[in-house]
């Protein structure tokens, strides 16, 4: 059946992204699969070299000074608690990370695969006897164990217990207002899954953390991502929590749970381990009016912003809040020197979903190991993620040149890297950019002189020269 283009999508480029079809599977894996780390040749420029910008001086590039001055932290980080250096490699624009899915253990294709195209894995207990494999193919990567804060009622190795065995330590656990242990549905299957405990209480810290890392130390992991951290109240349809009912603000929940992080750093840190969270709600203010997310970040190796970009109808900080959204993300990361998770959902088959996450996390990196980006198929059951060839294309751009700007005539977000752009469209309608005329596109197409047309939501990868 004939295929009509879209807007800025010729069909030369449609093809050629057609042809990129990503791997879902492993059957065909006969040979190491190494996309992302091709010898094939290209011509790479750094910034004395490069062509002139062409969208000229910055037009509108207020976070350019805050983001270029001296990095200070909200507030001190103890001694003891030094930076860890990432154990991420550098150099590298894209950074991926696999999020609970790995193949079967004799499907060693799939873990080959796996291994040899993901930086960070994080995994449940019982993939523990597969990291040998993945430190065959790539001894490099970094293996999280996945636990939830909660208790839970029945998969008990998402947890580091069982709410059963537990229940009676009534103090440990969050209250409504008729004085019920607060339990949620995190699978939104309409089943509870799991009670929420109250982090600041000094016997869960120590309980929680005593096995949870007996696990990864058992199992051979890197370190622990705690899932669930919650910044405020009703969370899941929860009711509000009595412990910290403040009229609203739920700066008593965000201490709680800072105080819980920081006393899992302290003992991952100790013990040459990582400590990554899952932050649901990253805007959410604080009591002092900054970001939970931030907040949270300063006790964290790896944060994850698991709304980075979320399905493929749904995006979050559209249109003019966009560019802020950005930009606070690369200040937390900076002010905190902690790495970033963009954590995204989407469809496979929709390629404008991933280029336009993509796209919002290439304004991100700084290519020094502190951003890593996550694409889930919530389409597919695939043991594998979707591994896209732009994410190849995307090393190809060379370093970045500066900080991503936002012109405020096209309505767009842009970053010059040495040997092309990145341009993201976060708006509900189409935008046109003159300014690439003559670039080419991830399909080796040539812009007219018109320029490119961004469908919404959507952003695009331009070069200097063809790279198809």
């Amino acid at each position: 059946m004939p295929i009509s283009a879209r807007a800025g999508w010729t069909l030369p480029l449609m093809a050629a992204c057609a042809a990129l079809t990503p791997h879902t599977g492993s059957q065909d894996l006969d040979q190491p699969f190494t996309l992302r780390r091709s010898d094939r040749p290209f011509s790479w420029r750094d910034a004395r070299d490069c062509p002139p910008d062409v969208f000229g001086p910055a037009i509108e590039d207020v976070f350019s000074e805050a983001l270029d001055a001296p990095v200070s932290f909200a507030s001190p980080v103890p001694e003891t608690l030094a930076l860890n250096p990432s154990p991420l490699p550098a150099g590298q624009n894209v950074l991926l990370m696999d999020y609970l899915r790995a193949p079967a253990p004799e499907d060693t294709a799939g873990l080959r695969t796996l291994a040899q195209n993901f930086d960070l894995l994080v995994l449940h207990e019982w993939h523990a006897p597969k990291i040998a494999t993945f430190r065959q193919h790539n001894p490099d990567i970094v293996v999280l164990l996945y636990k939830t804060r909660g208790f839970a009622f029945t998969n008990t190795q998402e947890a580091v217990e069982n709410y059963n065995n537990v229940k009676q330590h009534d103090f440990v656990f969050m209250h409504d207002a008729g004085g019920a242990h607060i339990a949620w549905d995190w699978n939104g299957d309409g089943r509870l899954e799991a009670a929420s405990p109250r982090p600041e209480v000094a016997a869960y810290q120590s309980y929680y953390y005593d096995r949870a890392l007996a696990s990864v130390a058992a199992g051979g992991f890197d370190g622990l991502l705690i899932d669930d951290l919650w910044t405020y109240e009703g969370v899941y349809g929860t009711p509000d929590v009595v412990e910290y009912s403040n009229a609203g603000n739920f700066d008593a929940l965000q201490a709680a749970m800072t105080s819980y992080l920081a006393a899992g750093l302290q003992r991952t840190r100790a013990s040459g381990l990582y400590l990554a969270g899952n932050i649901g709600w990253w805007q959410q203010p604080t009591g002092a009016g900054g970001r939970a997310g931030r907040r949270y970040m300063e006790q964290l190796d790896f944060a994850m912003q698991e709304k980075f970009f979320i399905s493929h109808t749904t995006r979050w900080n559209t249109g003019n809040a966009w560019f802020p959204e950005i930009n606070n993300l690369i200040r937390e990361m900076r002010e905190t020197g902690n790495a970033l998770i963009c954590h995204s959902r989407g469809d496979t088959n929709d390629r404008q979903a991933m280029l336009y996450a993509l796209g919002c996390y290439l304004s991100i990196t700084d290519r020094d190991g502190r951003a890593v980006f996550s694409y889930l198929d919530e389409r597919s059951s695939s043991r594998i993620p979707p591994i896209f060839a732009e994410y190849e294309l995307a090393e190809r751009l060379g370093r970045p040149l500066y900080d991503v700007r936002w012109h405020s005539t096209r309505l767009c977000g842009y970053r010059q890297f040495a040997n092309g752009y990145v341009v993201v469209n976060p708006n509900s309608t189409a935008r046109t950019v003159p300014e690439l005329a003559g670039l080419y596109d991830l399909g080796g197409v040539r812009v007219p002189s018109a320029g490119y047309t961004f469908p919404a939501y959507s952003a695009m990868l331009f070069f200097y020269s063809p790279v198809q």
